[in-house]
Parts: structure tokens; C-alpha cells; sequence
């Protein structure tokens, strides 16, 4: 059965596109890049409900390419405690 309209959550991907992805949550793009590539492998959507999709995972691929994850870091609670201790303290 032939889709004959795009669904709300590929329209809100395309909303995305509209801002600098620099400004936006990485979880967003990165899911955005999920659904679309769902979106662009159904065999049932019709190409012309798929203009500029491609162009936009793409731009997102690229995109999170460019932009590395946060790196977390841990302390532990011994490095914490000596980070506490240690100020007020000159560092030389």
C-alpha cells in the first residue's frame, strides 16, 4: 500500500534542516539520521515524498562526522577529594 503522505516525524527532520546544526541537540541529528535512512529505504514511499531527503542525510552524515562526541570524563572520589584539598593552593 503506497504512503501518500510524508509521516509528522520525517517533517519534523526536515524542520532541522532549517537551523544551524551546530545549534542543535546531537541526540536530534543523530536520530534524524536514523529516520531517514529508514524513510529512504522503504520500498513503499514514493520518490516524489522523498525530494531532498537524501541531500539532507547527507548534510547530517557530514555533519556528525565533523562533530566528535563529548568526551565524559570520571573522577574518581580520590581525585575529587585532592582537587578539594588542593584549593586556594598556588599550583607551583
Amino acid at each position: 500500500m503506497p504512503r501518500h503522505e510524508v509521516p509528522k516525524r520525517i517533517l519534523n527532520v526536515r524542520r532541522l534542516a532549517r537551523h544551524d546544526l551546530w545549534d542543535v541537540v546531537r541526540f536530534k541529528i543523530v536520530d534524524g539520521r536514523r529516520m531517514l535512512r529508514k524513510w529512504l529505504a522503504d520500498p513503499t514511499v514514493s520518490d516524489d515524498l522523498r525530494v531532498g531527503d537524501a541531500a539532507l542525510l547527507a548534510r547530517f552524515e557530514a555533519h556528525l562526522a565533523e562533530r566528535v562526541p563529548q568526551k565524559i570524563d570520571i573522577l574518581t572520589r580520590e581525585q575529587a577529594e585532592a582537587m578539594l584539598s588542593a584549593q586556594g593552593q598556588t599550583l607551583h
